[in-house]
């Protein structure tokens, strides 16, 4: 029996998906980086998704002090 190789970590929504707008250079780049990183387009983008609100909680956090 060949199971396919689960690519989101258990408990991800795969039935509520969240779409996002790119400009077409952006989705090119998306597309890209994504091939070069062996992930699914969405996988990478949730990736990124990830990275970039870590980021942004630690902007926050040095405005509140």
């Amino acid at each position: 029996m060949n199971t396919a190789k689960r690519r989101a970590p258990p408990g991800v929504e795969k039935d509520l998906p969240v779409g996002v707008r790119f400009m077409p250079e952006e989705r090119e780049e998306v597309i890209e980086l994504s091939k070069r990183d062996g992930r699914t387009r969405g996988s990478f983008v949730r990736m990124i998704y990830l990275i970039g609100l870590a980021e942004w909680k630690r902007q926050q956090a040095q405005k509140q002090q």
